[in-house]
């Protein structure tokens, strides 16, 4: 790891800075062999992305209404 020097007092020291070498990498094992050595599952891969695509619109839905409400009780208060 490279030694940084800091310039300011308010610099996080780089001691507390994580690596992104100190992440954890997540994979799903093998759920079947292959002649090709290709052990991409499809059928699991469409269905995690299927799921993303749910959370993050149904996220994104609650992100705007809630948004939405904190304008209509700013506009209320402004009348």
């Amino acid at each position: 790891m490279l030694s940084v020097s800091s310039t300011s007092k308010g610099h996080i020291p780089s001691s507390e800075m994580k690596s992104i070498y100190d992440t954890q990498v997540a994979f799903r094992p093998a759920s079947q062999n292959s002649l090709d050595r290709n052990t991409v599952d499809l059928d699991q891969e469409r269905a995690s992305f299927i799921d993303n695509a749910i959370r993050t619109e149904l996220a994104m839905k609650q992100a705007v209404e809630e948004y939405s409400e904190i304008g209509d009780m700013l506009a209320k208060m402004i009348k």
